[in-house]
């Protein structure tokens, strides 16, 4: 008997309800937005599609990398309609002889990569555009080796527990912090808001949204009417270790490239430092000076740079230098 076989049979309430989830609902490999939409589309207009009655959908890709390389090609629209699955939005595919669309999307994402190839594959669009910042990043690394396994764990008393947490969840209605929990919220929320500088902050970006969530996933699993301060610790906590995973994955890159490739010249300078003519010469001396302003722009504001300027006779010479923190980007 295989793991979903046993939490299933844990619970009656949880066979009923889970059961057709986890034969339907569960499925490997995002290669294209169409193809996500089909999975839960709605009855077909005027023709003989009955379409899909349950709109939950989770996608398993033990290769994260099969996503990032389709989001790449041209015209897909995998990662457009992942971003609307998120926010809830109707999905709609209306280039086609027989336009199809799905409402009430529950669509879920769950990927496996390394950090690598995460780094190398997350190009800064898709770092920038919201695709990435509706993930939640968690680094796992091995504590010990376990060649025997890990042991036995009751699947049956889990089943037990998640049914009837989801047969709680699906008879609530709107669920509301009580006193306690808003008073946190509301001291916590700007922090949440305001974020922090580059491409780690920017994958962060949508840290009130998704406290919020994991806060109310916290309550229901705890089949509680209100959301209560320990929900909302319990995803503050899991929400830091998700953000201080970002943070070592992508250390100090500030998610522009030639920012990120001045930040190493600067670095590799060390204390002599180069003037703005060396690091144009540097960079093959192709950069257009909008994109080198904005680079710039980006290595001030996140405090990775400073610049001198010292009288020449004509115009001032400036000087830039690496003032990043690069223990504490290692350790981050």
């Amino acid at each position: 008997m295989g793991p979903n076989s046993a939490i299933l049979s844990g619970s009656g309430i949880a066979e009923k309800l889970l059961k057709p989830w986890v034969s339907t609902c569960v499925v490997s490999g995002g290669s294209s937005g169409e193809g996500i939409i089909h999975a839960i589309r709605d009855p077909g207009q005027g023709s003989e599609d009955e379409g899909v009655d349950d709109k939950r959908l989770l996608v398993q890709e033990s290769e994260f990398a099969k996503i990032l390389k389709n989001i790449e090609r041209q015209g897909n629209t995998l990662s457009a309609v992942l971003r609307d699955a998120w926010d809830g939005n109707i999905l709609r595919i209306l280039t086609r002889a027989n336009p199809i669309k799905a409402t009430h999307p529950h669509v879920s994402v769950v990927g496996h990569i390394t950090a690598d190839e995460l780094c190398r594959l997350l190009d800064a669009t898709e770092s920038v555009n919201g695709f990435a910042n509706r993930f939640l990043f968690a680094l796992a690394k091995r504590s010990k080796y376990l060649p025997e396994g890990g042991g036995d764990y009751d699947l049956v008393q889990i089943g037990k527990r998640l049914g009837a947490a989801v047969s709680f969840a699906c008879e609530v209605g709107e669920i509301h912090r009580d006193e306690e929990a808003r008073a946190r919220w509301r001291k916590i929320y700007p922090t949440l808001s305001d974020g922090f500088p580059g491409l780690a902050g920017a994958i962060c970006g949508r840290a009130e949204a998704q406290v919020l969530r994991l806060s109310l996933v916290y309550a229901l699993m705890d089949q509680s009417y209100v959301v209560r301060i320990e929900h909302l610790e319990a995803a503050l906590a899991l929400w830091r270790y998700c953000e201080d995973s970002a943070r070592c994955i992508f250390g100090g890159a500030t998610g522009d490239d030639i920012a990120d490739r001045i930040a190493g010249l600067l670095r590799a300078a060390g204390a002599v430092g180069m003037t703005q003519p060396e690091i144009i010469r540097a960079l093959g001396g192709h950069e257009k000076k909008v994109r080198l302003e904005s680079a710039f722009k980006a290595l001030l504001e996140a405090k990775k740079v400073r610049h001198v300027e010292t009288p020449t006779g004509g115009r001032k010479r400036r000087t830039w230098y690496w003032s990043g923190n690069d223990a504490a980007e290692a350790a981050n």
